[in-house]
């Protein structure tokens, strides 16, 4: 049997249950799985469970630090890898997966004698605002690896161009179904109930980041009629550009901070919500298949693989990008067609139907051949 070892070293977010979902995807097509993940991962008890249930997965943790003590800790982690990878390193390892970026990620390659790496490029073009070092990590991982997956079939041609990879060496994936591993700890911080009985439910929901397109979210909601709808962003990130616009606006909540699972399901499954992604450049984005998750209609931007993720727009609603008076357009046909709202459902609902990571995961380890070599 072939072994793959996947590579999270976050600590909280998407990575986390789209590390498990891709764990379980290769576990059911017939491979070994070794999980090597961040000792300060969240819910540590679901990777340990997993390992309790499945006797060909195997889940080693190690100790990266944080960012007061990064630089200290890779310096300890490059002159004593034994000491951080010994237990692992009794295992004969095929492939290796990194799942989001880390530059320690190709020395425990090169320790373990991995001879194939795969690396999954979330975003082949830089976001605007995207800080030089993810730049440099995310140079450095594409060089370092053998196959390059991308997440939209449109930057499959995007990554042999900037980067001077042979295209033979580029894959597609898409990315499956995001499901909230609630942690027993967990709580809901906030209170929603005065969007409990409104018409529409906008929310915008991830992490603060400039090419997301909040002041534009900002300035097109101020033009929709207040009554009976509601707006509510969510999220980590610096959001002080943005406070002064979101203050004036009525029945808006703003919770900036990081949203647990619990309180991801309490936001998601809310009456009437419409995702809006008002993205200004895009590549692709888990919040659309959380939202596809719940089954939650979605308003986006055409920025990007957006429209291609969603199912070739034919699920959703879109406006071009940077385009307020579309995007008022846009919110303005979910408050005054009430039908719109359920027809976007069923189509998310269909839609859901193509996002199951076993055969996601299976069609990858066709394209790759991962156990014909």
């Amino acid at each position: 049997m072939k072994s793959i070892l996947i590579e999270y070293f976050g600590k909280n977010g998407a990575g986390i249950p789209i590390t498990y979902e891709m764990a379980m995807g290769f576990l059911h097509s017939n491979l070994k799985v070794f999980l090597l993940l961040s000792s300060k991962v969240e819910n540590k008890a679901m990777w340990d469970e997993l390992a309790k249930r499945n006797k060909e997965v195997e889940v080693f943790f190690i100790d990266t630090g944080n960012k007061k003590t990064f630089l200290a800790k890779s310096l300890q982690f490059l002159f004593c890898r034994e000491k951080y990878l010994k237990e692992i390193k009794k295992y004969k390892i095929d492939y290796a997966l990194r799942s989001f970026p880390h530059p320690w990620m190709e020395f425990v390659e090169r320790y373990l004698q991995i001879e194939r790496v795969l690396f999954i490029l979330h975003d082949p073009i830089p976001h605007s605002g995207t800080q030089w070092y993810r730049r440099l990590i995310a140079k450095r991982s594409i060089k370092t690896a053998d196959e390059i997956i991308v997440l939209a079939q449109k930057f499959k041609s995007v990554v042999p161009e900037l980067y001077g990879v042979d295209p033979s060496h580029v894959f597609g994936m898409k990315i499956g179904l995001i499901h909230p591993s609630e942690n027993p700890q967990d709580e809901a911080n906030f209170d929603l109930s005065e969007f409990a009985h409104n018409t529409i439910n906008f929310v915008f929901f991830g992490r603060i980041d400039q090419y997301k397109g909040l002041h534009l979210l900002a300035d097109a909601y101020k033009q929709l009629p207040y009554e009976n709808i509601g707006l509510i962003v969510a999220g980590s990130g610096d959001f002080s550009e943005y406070e002064n616009k979101y203050n004036l606006l009525k029945h808006c909540k703003v919770i900036n901070r990081y949203i647990n699972d619990k309180e991801v399901n309490t936001i998601f499954s809310a009456n009437k919500v419409v995702i809006v992604l008002p993205y200004i450049d895009a590549t692709q984005s888990g919040v659309v298949t959380l939202a596809a998750e719940y089954e939650c209609p979605i308003i986006a931007s055409d920025a990007g693989a957006l429209k291609e993720q969603l199912d070739e727009g034919r699920v959703g609603v879109f406006f071009p990008g940077e385009d307020m008076d579309s995007l008022v357009n846009c919110m303005n046909r979910f408050i005054n067609d009430h039908t719109l709202y359920y027809s976007e459902k069923e189509k998310m609902k269909k839609y859901k139907l193509s996002l199951d990571w076993d055969l996601i995961i299976q069609n990858l380890v066709n394209d790759l051949q991962l156990k014909q070599e």
